[in-house]
């Protein structure tokens, strides 16, 4: 009865436009990948452990539970549905998102600058950065970064791995975090170029007090690149990540 009922409430909060369908296929997909790479086999629901469950949604005042519930487990997503999620605005505005521009792009060569030399390619061509605080509560944020990956002339493989970081900075640019992880790049027969979209979730920015708002803070992504990489960028050459070969004659 429970799923049947968060079933119901998301489909109404779809119709009500208090929930986003993109925001249903985030969910969705960020569960089904804590799935494939959590498998679990399902164990009896008993009462008290239920109860503790519904405890823990019962603790924050809140207005509707899908979107509060999205982010959990199935089995949890069905022990919120009667939960409201806590609707009032955030204190402040969302920390800045943005691309170091040296670290917007990395182009691998092999050999002379030369087009028919380019390996893979890579660009960052959008950032989108979500936060939620109230009271004295640390900032809470996600990002969604969209790529572009070209394999070049040169290519031997047909995957790649690119590392990225965020970082965490003050406005005055003094780092407070930095993390680096690898996104792996396949790259389907005929194709050249892929795009992908990378979601960025769990930010917490710690706030002293409740006067700090997110416009004191920075949230910085790029391309982790070798010293060789960065000076290639800077230098203000350019090669895109279209890596079609050039008309004939040239």
């Amino acid at each position: 009865q429970d799923q049947t009922d968060a079933v119901q409430a998301i489909e109404e909060s779809l119709r009500e436009g208090d929930l986003l369908p993109q925001q249903v296929q985030r969910s969705q997909a960020r569960l089904q990948a804590l799935a494939a790479r959590f498998p679990a086999t399902p164990r009896p629901y008993d009462t008290a452990r239920r109860q503790a469950d519904d405890g823990l949604c019962q603790d924050v005042p809140v207005k509707r539970s899908v979107a509060a519930c999205l982010g959990l487990s199935a089995m949890l997503m069905t022990s919120c549905a009667g939960v409201d999620l806590d609707d009032s605005p955030n204190v402040g505005p969302c920390p800045v998102a943005g691309t170091l521009y040296d670290a917007s792009r990395v182009v691998d060569i092999d050999g002379p600058e030369r087009h028919e030399n380019v390996v893979f390619t890579g660009e960052i061509q959008g950032l989108r950065g979500f936060c939620r605080y109230v009271g004295t509560n640390p900032i809470t944020m996600e990002i969604e970064i969209d790529f572009a990956f070209g394999k070049g002339p040169k290519a031997t493989a047909s995957s790649h791995t690119y590392p990225v970081f965020v970082t965490v900075t003050r406005r005055d640019r003094s780092v407070l975090a930095k993390e680096r992880f690898d996104i792996q790049v396949a790259w389907p027969s005929g194709k050249d170029i892929v795009r992908h979209t990378e979601t960025v979730p769990g930010i917490v920015i710690p706030r002293a007090n409740e006067t700090i708002s997110g416009s004191n803070f920075e949230v910085l992504v790029g391309f982790d690149l070798t010293p060789e990489q960065l000076a290639y960028n800077r230098s203000g050459t350019r090669f895109t990540i279209n890596v079609a070969k050039p008309a004939a004659g040239q």
